[in-house]
C-alpha cells in the first residue's frame, strides 16, 4: 500500500450571502491505493467529479489538467466524489507491465478544480500461457490442465 498524507484544511465553502458562488475549489488529501487489490482511497473536504489516470506525468497542476489529460492515459476513469473519505478502483487490465504515476483530483459542482495527488505504481500484467490442450479429459471429469 503506497499512502500520501496530507491535512484537510477547514475553510469557508460560501458566503452567507445569497446567491455568492463558491470561488474555493476542493481540497483532496491523504491519497492510498493498494497494487494487489487496485482499490484506491483518499479524502475531500468537498463532493464532486472524481477523476484518475495512470499515465507516466509526474504530476498536474490541478485537477482540470488532469481531465485534459485523460484521452492520452494507458488508464482513466470517473466517479462521484463525497465529502470525506471516498474510494475506488483501478481497472488496469489494458495497461502495459512497469512502473507508472496514478493520479487523482476532483471537480465541485461549480467546476472549480482541486490539488491533484499522484502516486508511483507498479503494474504486473501477463496472460496465462498454456503447454499442451488446456482442457483434458482424464476418464472422469474434464479438468483444466495448466502444466
Amino acid at each position: 500500500m503506497i499512502g500520501l498524507s496530507v491535512s484537510l484544511r477547514r475553510r469557508a465553502r460560501r458566503s452567507s450571502t445569497p446567491g455568492q458562488p463558491d470561488l474555493l475549489a476542493p481540497v483532496i488529501a491523504s491519497l492510498s491505493i493498494d497494487e494487489g487489490t487496485w482499490q484506491f482511497g483518499f479524502g475531500s473536504d468537498e463532493a464532486g467529479a472524481l477523476h484518475w489516470l495512470i499515465d507516466n506525468a509526474p504530476g498536474y497542476p490541478n485537477a482540470d489538467a488532469l481531465v485534459a489529460a485523460k484521452p492520452l492515459a494507458a488508464a482513466a476513469g470517473s466517479g462521484l466524489a463525497l465529502a470525506g473519505v471516498n474510494s475506488g478502483g483501478v481497472d488496469v487490465s489494458g495497461v502495459a507491465s512497469g512502473s507508472w504515476r496514478f493520479h487523482v483530483g476532483v471537480i465541485d459542482a461549480t467546476g472549480n478544480a482541486s490539488n491533484v495527488l499522484s502516486a508511483n505504481v507498479t503494474v504486473v500484467s501477463g496472460n496465462l500461457e498454456l503447454n499442451g490442450d488446456p482442457l483434458v479429459w482424464n476418464g472422469d471429469q474434464l479438468i483444466f490442465n495448466a502444466a
